[in-house]
């Protein structure tokens, strides 16, 4: 595929509005990697393609569980947790 700038400035002019904040955050993400050996090596990092464990499966299906009870805390009570 030969892709342009031209289809990508297509693909911005289609996004709706709510969603142009996480596409200048993700276009911000790429402009940097080139600029942090960090960022590359994340960017460039092989996909895990480890099969999740029974415990992994169980511990996210719990966190979705907790999420729809609203049994969750945020990130002032999350600081004053960890603060003892």
């Amino acid at each position: 595929m030969n892709l342009t700038r031209e289809d990508i400035h297509q693909l911005v002019d289609a996004l709706p509005d709510a969603e142009l904040p996480a596409a200048k955050r993700y276009l911000q993400f790429l402009q940097s990697v080139g600029q942090s050996a960090a960022l590359e090596s994340m960017a460039t990092a092989p996909w895990d393609d480890e099969p999740e464990t029974d415990e992994e499966i169980e511990a996210v299906r719990e966190a979705y569980e907790d999420v729809k009870r609203d049994d969750v805390v945020n990130d002032e009570e999350l600081d004053s947790l960890l603060k003892g």
